[in-house]
């Protein structure tokens, strides 16, 4: 991955969160948040 690329996508996922934040009061971050830890835990489960 070259830098521009790395920056691009850096600041499209920024972007997004930031979106979320103002449009979404943050729901979608915090529901993808919810489900990681669920993965998570079921990593954990199976290690």
């Amino acid at each position: 991955m070259t830098n521009k690329l790395s920056l691009i996508l850096g600041a499209l996922i920024l972007g997004a969160f930031c979106f979320d934040w103002i449009v979404q009061d943050g729901a979608a971050t915090i529901f993808l948040g919810k489900k990681g830890i669920l993965l998570l835990e079921k990593l954990i489960f199976w290690r």
